[in-house]
């Protein structure tokens, strides 16, 4: 028994290397998807960028202009011009000089006619620094006199205008100090509200999700729902891009069942509709799918300004896998242009490739491979090394029979199922051996204590008797 024991412990050792070194190949292919991602080049879509300036808040707009100039050359000048007009009535003077740079380099050295360039901002410059000089005066001065009220208001005052200025970590840095003269849980919530604002705006995701734990905790956060909206959707798009799609799925959901939802800071309703469907096509099953999402009132009118996005999770949902990756297929370029579904896209496309050709296979014992390879628009030998791949990473539980063309489904993974059952007989070894050890101990100290109580003789005089 022992040598076998011993055998079983090193076939898991074993089992857990090859599994640390395939989680290691799994993220190192999820990084490479994410970095081809990163650096496509659209020539074609079908985006209206005018669209883009009116939806959304100016740097939310400028944000996603500055994504489509850098992704799509032949859209580029277009994308610039916009983002110009918006930092045009801001005070953002760095980023509006990094924008007429930009357009330099697109056109040759020469400024579109309409755009005022940097002589124009000179003077709003000079305002915008004289007025900071003032505000950071007038916080010292509340600061040093104990003014707590003055001092956060001139604090929290300085702040936006550092946010508004483009400086977002000198901003953050300026909120956080405001903490100390909040006297208020209200004060608390608006302090934290900019604070997350700043650290997404800086894209440092898992600071921001810790921003917004810290925000949710305090008191007065259910008292306003355009707060908790903020969260969801802040939270939503940060698991997004940590790619965690199970926790983003449920920030987007949670958006659906709010109806008094049009719409924030960060995103629309159709955005809210897009990024749901697509991180649910990575995790949920396909009833899960029609229940939450295709069934679901709140979501479906988030998805009335998506057509092209329920018509994919109608197709997934009925097995019509080819009519799913064909709709993806034609909509790709418009989602590379999409900042926060671009850095993920490719790898979020073959997942849902993967478990489409997954849930194809699973109702059936054999599958030729011309079938096959007909309902995903393929070949029959690239479908074979895609099913290879599959199958060297456990994703398929099958074989393939190249000389009838078929695939064939394993009844169990045999290695699987002899590696848990040695584990469960090590973890009962070890449990068993602690207990008796344990009791060894405890009744070598004394310290045991029978269960059955006994009357000793004929007085009635209560013992106990020291026999397990």
């Amino acid at each position: 028994f022992f040598w076998l024991l011993l055998f079983d412990l090193f076939r898991i050792m074993d089992f857990f290397v090859d599994d640390e070194v395939q989680a290691d190949m799994s993220m190192a292919a999820h990084e490479e998807l994410r970095t081809l991602s990163s650096s496509v080049q659209v020539q074609n879509h079908s985006l209206d960028l005018n669209k883009i300036v009116h939806d959304y808040y100016p740097y939310v707009a400028h944000h996603r202009l500055q994504h489509v100039a850098l992704h799509c050359q032949g859209s580029r000048v277009d994308a610039l011009i916009l983002s110009e007009k918006i930092l045009r009535e801001s005070d953002n003077i760095a980023e509006y000089d990094k924008v007429i740079t930009q357009l330099k380099q697109a056109t040759g050295g020469h400024l579109p006619s309409g755009v005022f360039g940097m002589d124009a901002m000179a003077a709003k410059s000079s305002a915008a620094r004289s007025y900071m000089r003032t505000l950071d005066e007038q916080y010292q001065s509340a600061r040093t006199q104990y003014m707590k009220d003055k001092a956060r208001e001139s604090c929290m005052t300085l702040g936006d205008k550092y946010f508004i200025y483009g400086d977002l970590a000198l901003a953050r840095r300026t909120y956080l100090q405001a903490r100390h003269y909040c006297n208020k849980v209200s004060q608390t919530l608006e302090m934290n509200n900019r604070v997350v604002q700043c650290s997404f705006a800086l894209k440092e995701w898992s600071g921001t999700l810790a921003g917004i734990k810290q925000y949710r905790n305090s008191p007065a956060f259910k008292e306003s729902p355009e707060d908790v909206a903020f969260a969801h959707s802040v939270a939503g798009l940060c698991c997004l891009m940590r790619q965690n799609y199970a926790d983003a799925t449920k920030e987007f959901l949670a958006l659906a069942e709010d109806a008094s939802f049009n719409g924030n800071k960060v995103m629309t309703t159709g955005d809210v509709g897009k990024y749901g469907a697509f991180c649910a096509l990575t995790v949920l099953s396909r009833d899960e799918l029609h229940t939450k999402m295709i069934n679901n009132p709140g979501f479906r009118a988030l998805l009335d300004s998506a057509p092209d996005v329920e018509e994919t999770l109608r197709a997934f949902y009925k097995a019509d896998y080819l009519k799913c990756l064909t709709l993806l297929e034609h909509a790709k370029n418009n989602y590379y242009l999409d900042p926060f579904l671009a850095p993920n896209l490719d790898s979020m496309l073959n997942i849902v490739r993967v478990r489409a050709i997954k849930q194809f296979f699973k109702p059936f014992q054999t599958v030729k491979l011309e079938c096959m390879a007909t309902a995903f628009a393929t070949n029959v030998e690239s479908l074979e090394l895609e099913l290879c791949e599959l199958i060297r990473k456990g994703e398929i539980l099958g074989r393939i029979d190249s000389d009838r063309q078929v695939l064939c489904a394993l009844d169990g993974d045999e290695r699987a199922a002899a590696f848990e059952k040695s584990m469960r007989l090590i973890t009962a070894f070890k449990n068993a051996t602690e207990a008796l050890l344990f009791q060894n101990a405890v009744t070598m100290s004394k310290m045991n204590i029978a269960s059955d109580w006994h009357v000793r003789g004929g007085d009635g005089d209560m013992g106990m008797s020291l026999e397990m």
